[in-house]
């Protein structure tokens, strides 16, 4: 059955039903009254030409007619009237792809194809659909406990990460300088590394952040990573003996902060090693 009911005279709280629609001069809403389609609601101009069209339903509107009507004494251009003409078609075609609701009749102008028959509804009882659907007040409660359980659920878990990941400062571990190529500074980087992997409260950055600014890291690495400290070691000659130097620096003033001094043998561990020296440098959080 095809839905063409509107109450006589259009006076204002009277709703339309055509084509399967359910028009609503006084707001400007349209919804189907066939289906669950969502509620559209057109412009002010729009709804006007729709509400000539409809007060002619199955007649041809003439242009000149829909000027006069919509736009009173006032200098409109054509394009304004077949751009509404457009906009109306476009919105319209969301509740059915097949359906022609606005025929244009060449020379002549426009009409709207569907009839129209009386009803009783006036505006208040003219709802969007969702508006219509009554929820159960049980469901209410449900859904708001289940958006409660999982709003704890979630500041629980987000303060069970922040305790367990806290915040850490990161740290430079420099290249080792050396007399010549040796296999010690590398062990002494990888070891050193991994003792800042254990120290609680600091990390490394990586290698390659570190590769391109080995020659001028300050103040780079503390502005660009906001690091707090720095360690550069060196292998010296002493004596005919070779020694490591570890520094502690300070990323931001590059003052160093402490220094220890190593002998280097083959007993030396490098893990030993710089976990003390992590231990005993003043690191301050």
């Amino acid at each position: 059955m095809d839905f063409g009911v509107r109450i006589l005279g259009m006076n204002q709280g009277s709703i339309i039903y055509s084509a399967g629609l359910i028009i609503s001069p006084e707001s400007g809403e349209v919804c189907s009254s066939v289906s669950n389609e969502s509620t559209i609601r057109m412009t002010p101009v729009n709804i006007r030409v729709l509400n000539v069209l409809l007060d002619h339903s199955e007649q041809v509107v003439s242009r000149q007619k829909l000027f006069d009507t919509v736009w009173p004494n006032q200098l409109i251009s054509d394009d304004a009237l077949t751009r509404c003409i457009s906009d109306l078609r476009l919105q319209l075609k969301s509740f059915d792809l097949q359906k022609i609701y606005i025929q244009t009749v060449p020379k002549k102008g426009y009409r709207w194809m569907h009839p129209l028959e009386d009803s009783n509804l006036t505006s208040s009882d003219f709802q969007p659909k969702s508006e219509k659907l009554n929820t159960p007040s049980w469901l209410k409660s449900i859904v708001i406990l289940i958006i409660g359980l999982n709003l704890m659920m979630f500041l629980v878990w987000g303060g069970i990460n922040y305790l367990g990941h806290r915040k850490t400062t990161p740290m430079v571990v420099l290249p080792t300088v050396q007399i010549n190529h040796s296999p010690i500074a590398t062990a002494f980087k990888d070891g050193m590394n991994a003792a800042v992997l254990q120290h609680p409260g600091i990390h490394h950055l990586s290698d390659r952040a570190i590769k391109p600014w080995v020659e001028k890291p300050y103040p780079y690495f503390s502005h660009q990573y906001g690091v707090r400290w720095m360690v550069e070691s060196e292998i010296r000659e002493n004596r005919s003996e070779l020694e490591l130097v570890i520094h502690l620096v300070d990323a931001r003033t590059a003052m160093v902060l402490y220094t220890e001094r190593h002998q280097l043998d083959a007993d030396l561990n490098f893990s030993n090693l710089s976990m003390q020296f992590l231990n005993q440098a003043p690191l301050s959080f």
